[in-house]
């Protein structure tokens, strides 16, 4: 409780002090605006200026026209306050530069920007595309600048406008199965290097920045999930959908026991890079059937099939009730192939995937706090197919296993951390006790 309200408190203050102040960004040193209204101010000479330190154009080229469009509004709720820019060039690279792109600044409502700040959300993006972009082979789009200023905690993030389908997320029209093939496939290009690195701990040390899923942040989580329940309640019933009776007994004890398996996660050999938001409407098509995710904000080292488990309370659920367990296959297959989890089985696979579902109902309890008449639609149909899953999948028999200890990732983990038998010999034992053998752990206990 006292991590969690003194990060709050410190990040009001921060931002009460600095927010609406402009400084240099800590990769780029350079003093970039902070809002659309400053980047408009700024003109074509500022813009020029952080194409070129972000490589997008050459010393001998220039912005000569900008048109900007913001999206949303001052009173957005967004995640990001967000622009779109169409630009002209001269000189040397100007058939070759980047003709639109898009701004993204940090969210304009207070309370927004406070939930963004305290977790640094903002500021992993930035870094994602600095650090850990050019590292993945999937497709995702071009960044032409991203900077962070650490006493601030503005940033400012131009990337490539691009172009495909992007379907609705509460859609419930006919899903191809080809697309749904295709984020397999995405998904095992992010999670499978770096299943094989022991991660968090043995992440490389560039990497040290990515938030991890046992974050001491999140253990407040349950109790304003607690708060919560009854706008979850009423939204609920206001779309005549009741509460299944095990999900209403239990939600408590399912709140109090959400931090649990999160800490549960970050010691079990599925810790990996995710992306952390694979909602339908962040992931885009395009003519040759490949697919491409945006918006990182929320990237972390979590577990694989906790991934999976977001993907798919927010597809059709038609989609879900007969392509699940084939796509999740192909996803765990693909991560065997590159010898991620070669050692692992798809039933234990399984088991934090149902397990997980958990997390996908938190996230829905706490959406139903901000509900609009914009996004209420979007919160229930997430929810409603959250539910159905941890029907299909009888939540609760898992939900106690994990109680008892019993799942096949925990039984891994105390194989782990058990000491061999002391040595035995047929000689005169010395006075000294044998050593415990030390075993390979590929993950090691949370800080």
């Amino acid at each position: 409780m006292c991590d969690f309200y003194c990060a709050l408190v410190s990040t009001i203050c921060k931002l009460a002090c600095h927010a609406k102040k402009r400084k240099r960004g800590v990769l780029h040193d350079i003093n970039f605006p902070i809002n659309t209204e400053q980047l408009r101010e700024d003109g074509t000479e500022s813009l020029t200026e952080l194409l070129r330190a972000g490589g997008a154009i050459g010393e001998n080229t220039s912005v000569t026209k900008m048109d900007l469009a913001p999206l949303g509004d001052e009173n957005s709720a967004l995640l990001s306050e967000i622009a779109v820019l169409t630009l002209e060039y001269e000189g040397t690279d100007a058939d070759a530069a980047p003709k639109k792109m898009v701004a993204k600044f940090c969210p304009p409502d207070f309370e927004t920007r406070i939930t963004m700040d305290m977790f640094e959300l903002q500021k992993s993006e930035v870094f994602f595309y600095n650090v850990l972009a050019p590292k993945l082979n999937i497709k995702m789009p071009k960044c032409y600048f991203a900077d962070y200023c650490a006493k601030t905690g503005n940033v400012l993030i131009l990337i490539e406008l691009v172009e495909g389908d992007f379907p609705k997320l509460v859609s419930e029209d006919e899903f191809p199965l080809e697309r749904g093939q295709a984020m397999m496939d995405v998904l095992v290009e992010i999670h499978a290097p770096y299943l094989k690195m022991g991660v968090p701990e043995g992440a490389p040390s560039d990497l040290k920045w990515v938030p991890r899923v046992d974050n001491k942040l999140f253990k407040q989580v349950g109790g304003l999930c607690k708060k919560d329940w009854g706008k979850y309640e009423e939204l609920m019933k206001k779309y005549d959908d009741p509460i299944p009776e095990f999900v209403a007994k239990n939600k408590n004890l399912y709140m109090d026991t959400s931090y649990k398996i999160q800490q549960s996660w970050a010691r079990s050999e599925w810790v990996t890079l995710t992306h952390g938001d694979c909602k339908r409407d962040n992931w885009y098509f395009q003519d040759d059937g490949s697919a491409g995710l945006l918006d990182w904000q929320l990237l972390s080292w979590s577990v694989s099939p906790a991934e999976m488990s977001y993907v798919f309370i927010n597809l059709p659920i038609e989609f879900t009730k007969e392509h699940e367990t084939t796509l999740l296959r192909r996803h765990f297959d693909g991560l065997q192939s590159q010898g991620a989890v070669s050692h692992l089985t798809f039933d234990e696979y399984m088991e934090l995937y149902i397990i997980s579902l958990l997390g996908c109902l938190v996230k829905g309890v706490l959406s139903c706090a901000n509900l609009t008449d914009d996004n209420e639609k979007e919160v229930y149909v997430m929810n409603q197919r959250c539910i159905i899953l941890m029907q299909k999948h009888n939540f609760h028999e898992c939900f106690e296993k994990f109680q008892r200890g019993e799942l096949k990732y925990q039984q891994s983990q105390k194989s782990a951390r058990k000491p061999a038998s002391r040595a035995t010999t047929t000689t005169q034992p010395k006075k000294e006790e044998a050593k415990p053998q030390q075993h390979s752990v590929t993950r090691v206990s949370i800080l």
